[in-house]
């Protein structure tokens, strides 16, 4: 199973849609789910890909830079990136954490934005 990553800003019953899939993962998630930030970086696009109580959480966060798709709405590629990040703070560890809290591994991604109607 390869990596694919997609995300619909809304649905036809209204909601946002993110799918991720990578080795081992194959997350859908769903409205409020989806944890959208505006930056100075892009839209921040965040999912929680694995969370289990005492374990590391890993999340996946998609990193949108603004898109103008022009009066007639045509498909346009782009280029980002995507961030997982395995936040070890979440898991249970007697005592303090020793060194970094979270660990990133980052990923070029390659799309294409489209307008599609409802």
């Amino acid at each position: 199973m390869g990596w694919r990553v997609v995300y619909e800003a809304s649905t036809i019953p209204g909601d946002p849609h993110f799918s991720y899939r990578d080795a081992t993962h194959d997350v859908d998630r769903r409205g409020d789910d989806i944890r959208r930030e505006e930056t100075a970086l892009g839209t921040l696009v965040t999912i929680d890909v694995e969370a289990t109580s005492d374990l590391p959480t890993v999340s996946f966060t998609l990193v949108l830079p603004s898109i103008n798709l022009g009066p007639n709405k045509q498909p346009v590629s782009l280029q980002t990136i995507g961030v997982r990040t395995t936040d070890h703070t979440t898991a249970f560890i007697p005592g303090p954490i020793l060194g970094e809290g979270q660990t990133y591994e980052t990923f070029e991604l390659k799309g294409t934005a489209r307008f599609v109607v409802p």
